[in-house]
């Protein structure tokens, strides 16, 4: 083995230059190799000068080849330190570990399977020392998960924050709902209140260290200038957070997320907006899998623990947030008990049951626990698509076949599905055909009269004889007559006539004086067009009207002409 500088324990000895660096990078890594490469290549490319820079990677135990890596690597890299530990599995460890060895007048907290801008860190160095910041957030773009696998100037890569912000407020600016350690934090700001990473949580807790410091930061600012941080979507096994969530992990996070909220605001609407990242993103999915898989003992510690020390703070506007499945669960966890949530759990993982009414879709989740819920927590407000496409379409003269196919969700609450022509501009609607649910493939056969004299008119006024009138396709499906979801017809481009503007006909029937013509509108849906051709008398009669009124004009026209003349002399 090459000299490498090592101590005794395995610590790099490297020194990091005679000047104190400006920023040490931490990075803690577990089984990342080829995306931990990335990483520091792009750190070498920083344009920060060498001698401010100090790289400190902990190997948490990696069995990939990881540590033998970093053993080359250092030789030839003064500014690298490595450390190896057991495995704890933990990211917090070796974050801890390496703050404590860190000599920079800032700390940058990087994951091993993410990379930086070549400017990043000069310019948020820069920012810090011109405005005098204790934290500093730059702009993370997420891309794939493979190292090199997704271009991150792509137009559709997701960039947070967007704008650029001196004095950041912590909610109007959006730092509270990033809680990432991905930061620029000034070291004197963590060495001054004694901060770490807490070492008993394996997930969250990046949460609480970073939320301690942005309630004790004097100066927070947003750059959203510049492609600071890249961060991969993490392969399975090469997170060190990457393990199943626990319900104690849940309950360390809320609950210590919780009461710094608490200890460092007033009751009111900002303590409201900074608790919805802990009661609607973080808890509700602890109510589910962890709870279910957790110990009778665990359930009951973790329920108390959340009902005297973060439910109460859970408001009706913080339930109208969040889905149906997110609202039962944390509106039972705050009224009932171990045995309720459970109950509600098994009732969600079955076909779940549905009442109307006062024309108000419900769930109906047995006695105890409709009782527990008032009615307007247990209303449906989740969207139930049925997805209805055009699969074929047959013009056979006098009508017009259509076949469509359903694609709803598996646990679908209908038990009937309407196919309704709804007329653009005009409140009439008028029922093509009804069918009981499950039916995923429908036939339609138009008829001219359908939308003239025929069908079955459910709302609206009775059609007037007009000469044309164009009407949109609507698929609706209900229960016990409340209508639960609405969707217009989809029209592929591979299906019947090419694709064509609303003036273009798609296909047409005619009988009498009526003719239905269906068509592809420009937006890819289906719709009609109803025409009636007036009688042969009527455009005899509208003939003779017109001659006989012509004499009438000409007469009107000479009296006005004489009256102007008479008022000029």
């Amino acid at each position: 083995m090459p000299d490498t500088g090592l101590s005794g324990d395995g610590t790099s000895s490297h020194p990091a230059g005679g000047r104190v660096p400006a920023v040490s990078v931490v990075i803690p890594t577990y089984n990342s190799l080829e995306l931990l490469r990335v990483a520091l290549e792009h750190l070498a490319r920083q344009t920060l000068d060498a001698d401010e820079l100090e790289v400190l990677v902990v190997d948490d135990g990696s069995t990939d080849g990881t540590w033998e890596y970093l053993v080359g690597h250092a030789a030839g890299w003064p500014q690298l330190q490595i450390f190896h530990q057991p495995n704890s599995g933990t990211p917090s460890v070796g974050r801890n570990k390496a703050l404590r060895v860190a000599t920079g007048r800032y700390v940058f907290f990087h994951d091993a399977d993410d990379y930086l801008g070549e400017e990043a860190l000069q310019r948020m160095v820069s920012t810090a020392d011109a405005y005098s910041c204790d934290v500093v957030v730059g702009r993370t773009v997420h891309i794939g998960g493979q190292a090199g696998g997704e271009d991150p100037h792509r137009s559709g890569a997701r960039r947070s924050p967007s704008r650029t912000a001196i004095d950041a407020d912590l909610v109007m600016d959006k730092v509270w709902s990033n809680l990432a350690p991905q930061k620029l934090f000034r070291r004197s700001l963590i060495t001054d209140t004694q901060l770490e990473f807490p070492e008993d949580m394996v997930q969250g807790e990046d949460q609480v260290f970073v939320a301690s410091c942005l309630f004790t930061a004097r100066r927070v600012t947003v750059l959203g200038d510049y492609d600071y941080y890249h961060r991969h979507s993490s392969p399975a096994g090469t997170n060190l957070s990457s393990r199943t969530q626990s319900l104690k992990n849940k309950e360390l996070t809320t609950t210590r997320v919780a009461s710094l909220i608490v200890a460092h605001t007033e009751p009111g609407p900002r303590r409201d907006a900074m608790f919805e990242r802990v009661l609607l993103s973080t808890l509700p999915s602890g109510l589910h899998y962890p709870f279910l898989n957790a110990s009778a003992d665990e359930q009951s510690t973790f329920l108390r623990r959340i009902q005297a020390e973060v439910l109460p703070y859970l408001t009706d506007r913080h339930l109208k947030k969040v889905n149906d499945r997110k609202r039962l669960r944390l509106a039972v966890a705050r009224a009932g008990t171990v045995a309720d949530l459970l109950e509600l759990n098994r009732r969600l993982a079955a076909p779940l049951a549905y009442t109307v009414a006062d024309g108000v879709l419900s769930y109906d989740l047995g006695s105890r626990l409709n009782w527990i819920l008032p009615s307007a927590l247990r209303h449906v407000t989740s969207s139930f698509s049925l997805s209805p496409t055009l699969t074929a379409l047959d013009p056979k003269g006098g009508s017009v076949e259509l076949e469509l196919e359903l694609h709803p969700p598996a646990r679908a609450p209908w038990d009937s599905i309407h196919v309704l022509a709804q007329q653009r501009q005009a409140p009439t609607t008028v029922e093509l055909l009804a069918a009981p649910y499950p039916a995923r493939r429908l036939r339609l056969d138009l008829e001219p009269t359908a939308l003239a004299e025929g069908g079955r008119r459910v709302r609206g006024t009775r059609q007037s004889t007009g000469v044309m009138s164009s009407w949109n396709v609507i698929v609706e499906g209900q229960l016990g007559g409340v209508t639960v979801s609405t969707a217009r017809l989809r029209w592929p481009e591979d299906v019947g006539t090419p694709a064509a503007p609303e003036t273009a006909r798609g296909a047409s029937c005619r009988s009498g004086r009526n003719e239905l013509v269906v068509y592809r509108t420009r937006h890819g849906n289906v719709a009609l067009r109803w025409q009636r051709q007036p009688a042969p008398t009527e455009l005899a009669l509208a003939r003779i009207r017109r001659v006989v009124a012509r004499p009438r004009a000409f007469e009107m026209a000479r009296r006005i002409r004489a009256l102007r003349h008479r008022r000029a002399r």
